[in-house]
C-alpha cells in the first residue's frame, strides 16, 4: 500500500472524480485576458490567503503579475507555510512586491495591515469559517457569524473608507448558501447580500465541496488512513465535488464575471456523488476495499473495530446516519426563485439578491458578540438569521457532527 503521507492530491482527485483534473473551469481565451488585465500591474489583496482554495487561486494571480500582492491570514502557521512555499518558487516575477500580514479579517487591525500609500485595486476574499459543525454552541456559532458576516463587512468598509470604492471585490461563497439549512450556509448567504451593497464591482462564486481541502471529511480520510484509524462516511449523502485546480479556476473565472453576479457550475457540468461511493474510489487507489461497520457496532466496541483485521485488502469504514445539525441529503447551487443565466460552457451566473435588512442583521450580530446573552442560545441565533434571510430553513437536529466519528 502506498503511503498516504506521500499522496499526490491532484492525481488522487482525478482518480476519485473519474475525470482529468483540468477538465472544468479552465481560465482561457477572453476570460484569461480579462483576468490578466484586472490583476496585472495592480495592487491585489487576498484574505484567507493561506487557505486551500486561496492557494489554488493564487496560481492564477501570480501568473497575472500584480505589482503589489497583500496576503492576509489569521493562521500564523498557515502564513508561515505559505511564505516558505513562495520562497522556494523559481517562477515568480521578480518585480512582484509580496506583503504577508498576520491579521484576523474581523479585527480592527485590518486597516493597519495595508500601507497608507497602497491603493487596493482588487480584493479576493477567502477568509471564512466553513464548518457546519460550528453550529455546536453559542460561542462557536457567533464566531462563525463574526468571521463570515462581520469580517466581510469589515473588508468592504475598509475599502470604502480608504476611498477605494472602485476596487473590484470577489468573495467566495458555497452551495450551502442556496436554501441554507445550516448557520454556516446562512452566514454565506448574508455575506453575499453584503457584497451587493458595496458601491464598487463585486462578484461571488458558489462552491461545491473541494476534494481534500483543509478540514474536510475527505482530507480526514487521508490522515486517518495514515494513522491506521477507521474511516467514516454518512449514509445517503450526495455532494458535488471539484478538485483543487478546478476550485482555483472557478474563482479566477468568477473575478471577471459581471458585477452583481454569482458564478456557479452549469447544470450538468457536475454530477452528485454518493459519499459512500467516493470513499470506495478513494480506498481503491490504495488497493483497499471498505469493510463496512454500522455506527451502533462501532459505539458498542470501538476498540474491536480499531483492531479489526486489515487482511484481504479490507479496511474498516464506519457508516453514520445523516441526522446531524444543518446537513442535507444533497446541496443545490440555486434557490427556486433565483434566475440562472448561461455564461460559459461550464459556468452559469445567478444575479445577486439585495436584502434590505442586511446591515441591521450585521449590527445585531455585532451587538450580540459585544454583549453575549446566554439565555437566547442557539435557537435565538437561528431565529435572528431566519428573520433576515427568508430562504433559511434551519435543520435543528439534536445531534452535532462532533458526535460522529
Amino acid at each position: 500500500m502506498d503511503s498516504p503521507k506521500a499522496v499526490d492530491i491532484d492525481a488522487l482527485s482525478s482518480a476519485c472524480l473519474s475525470r482529468d483534473d483540468d477538465t472544468l473551469f479552465s481560465l482561457d481565451g477572453e476570460r484569461r485576458e480579462a483576468f490578466v488585465d484586472i490583476c496585472g500591474g495592480k495592487t491585489v489583496l487576498v484574505t484567507g490567503a493561506a487557505g486551500f482554495i486561496a492557494r489554488a487561486t493564487l496560481e492564477h494571480i501570480l501568473g497575472a503579475a500584480p505589482r503589489i500582492l497583500y496576503l492576509l491570514d489569521s493562521s500564523e502557521n498557515g502564513l508561515a507555510d505559505l511564505a516558505r512555499q513562495l520562497a522556494t518558487r523559481t517562477d515568480l516575477p521578480a518585480d512582484i512586491d509580496i506583503r504577508l500580514r498576520f491579521v484576523d479579517i474581523a479585527s480592527p487591525l485590518l486597516d493597519a495591515s495595508i500601507e497608507s500609500d497602497s491603493e487596493v485595486d482588487v480584493a479576493l476574499h477567502f477568509a471564512a469559517a466553513k464548518h457546519v459543525r460550528s453550529e455546536r454552541d453559542v460561542a462557536s456559532a457567533l464566531r462563525l457569524l463574526q468571521v463570515n458576516v462581520l469580517g466581510t463587512e469589515n473588508l468592504l468598509r475598509l475599502l470604502e473608507t480608504r476611498g477605494e470604492k472602485n476596487a473590484r471585490v470577489f468573495a467566495v461563497s458555497t452551495d450551502k448558501a442556496a436554501e441554507p439549512t445550516s448557520l454556516m450556509g446562512a452566514s454565506k448567504l448574508a455575506m453575499e447580500a453584503l457584497l451587493w451593497r458595496y458601491p464598487g464591482e463585486a462578484m461571488s462564486a458558489r462552491f461545491a465541496n473541494v476534494l481534500f481541502s483543509h478540514g474536510s471529511l475527505t482530507e480526514a480520510w487521508i490522515s486517518r488512513l495514515s494513522r491506521g484509524e477507521p474511516l467514516s462516511s454518512p449514509v445517503g449523502a450526495y455532494r458535488y465535488f471539484i478538485s483543487r485546480r478546478e476550485a482555483g479556476g472557478l474563482c479566477a473565472n468568477a473575478l471577471v464575471a459581471r458585477s452583481g453576479c454569482i458564478a456557479i457550475p452549469s447544470q450538468g457540468s457536475l454530477t452528485p456523488v454518493s459519499l459512500e461511493d467516493l470513499l470506495e474510489r478513494f480506498l481503491h487507489e490504495f488497493q483497499l476495499s471498505a469493510q463496512r461497520v454500522a455506527l451502533s457496532d462501532y459505539e458498542l466496541s470501538p476498540d474491536l473495530v480499531q483492531r479489526s483485521s486489515r487482511s484481504g485488502g479490507l479496511y474498516p469504514v464506519v457508516l453514520t446516519p445523516l441526522d446531524t445539525v444543518g446537513e442535507k441529503v444533497q446541496e443545490v447551487f440555486t434557490a427556486p426563485d433565483e434566475p440562472v443565466k448561461q455564461w460559459a460552457a461550464d459556468l452559469d451566473l445567478v444575479p445577486g439578491t439585495v436584502l434590505p435588512g442586511i446591515e441591521d442583521l450585521a449590527a445585531e450580530i455585532r451587538q450580540w458578540i459585544s454583549h453575549p446573552d446566554r439565555s437566547r442560545g442557539l435557537d435565538g441565533i437561528r431565529s435572528l438569521m431566519r428573520d433576515a434571510l427568508p430562504n433559511y430553513k434551519s435543520n435543528d437536529a439534536p445531534v452535532s457532527l462532533d458526535h460522529r466519528i
